[in-house]
């Protein structure tokens, strides 16, 4: 008869791939969050220099006049303040459901992309309509 446990939890060996360590199973919710908050810190510029990207690309494609305006500017620093401290929504959701037990790189990854689309979706309207007005008062 085998001594081995078939209900044991599972080890990770030294040397493993990073995606077994970044989801260990015996963590408690403290750590599980501070975890999940250094990830999604990671990933935080990248989602900054993608709504940059947008932004900018946007104004300059709609009216380049747009860009010397300090209203927008002024729109753009709020709207930047905004963005992060919405990002701030995803790692709470990231940790509700990894504490839940479904630990996947792959859900945080869709998360971070939904998020990304929907923020450059505000973006890319606001802009529209900055560019609108401008234009409405600049004729």
């Amino acid at each position: 008869m085998s001594t081995d446990n078939p209900y044991r939890a599972p080890v990770v060996e030294a040397g493993a791939p990073r995606e077994e360590l970044e989801y260990p199973i015996d963590l408690s919710l403290s750590q599980l969050a501070r975890n999940t908050f250094i990830a999604w810190e990671k990933r935080r510029l990248l989602y900054n220099m993608i709504l940059v990207v947008v932004t900018l690309g946007i104004a300059a494609l709609l009216e380049p006049r747009l860009l010397g305006d300090v209203e927008f500017w002024s729109l753009c620093l709020f709207g930047a303040l905004t963005v992060n401290v919405c990002y701030f929504a995803a790692p709470i959701v990231d940790t509700g459901v990894s504490w839940l037990g479904f630990r996947s790189p792959a859900f945080r990854w869709t998360l971070f992309v939904l998020g990304t689309l929907f923020a450059s979706w505000l973006s890319a309207s606001t802009v529209l309509i900055m560019a609108i007005t401008f234009l409405k008062k600049n004729r």
